[in-house]
């Protein structure tokens, strides 16, 4: 499973976006306009996030070795979320 969502990571769709770093996901997932689909996090790192947001969405954890391989580049920041994006707003 955690192949898959590692997966969705390095490559999400162009419904879907992806935040990186604590605050920024921390934000993300206090928002309600956002449909949270999943958070990857380096083990071992924000002990205390994973009881504050496990009721709003899956939280995966993985090596930062494999993440940064997964991304490309030096991952540094502990935290990614995916989420989709909301439906355009009609200006109209």
């Amino acid at each position: 499973m955690i192949d898959s969502i590692l997966g969705r990571f390095s490559n999400p769709s162009a419904d879907e976006f992806i935040v990186e770093g604590r605050w920024a996901v921390e934000a993300l997932l206090q928002a309600d306009k956002y449909q949270i689909e999943a958070v990857l996090k380096v083990e071992r790192t924000y002990p205390d996030f994973d009881q504050s947001y496990l009721h709003i969405t899956d939280i995966w954890s993985a090596s930062k070795a494999e993440i940064s391989k997964l991304l490309g580049y030096q991952f540094h920041r502990g935290l990614l979320a995916l989420a989709k994006r909301p439906e355009p707003v009609d200006l109209d």
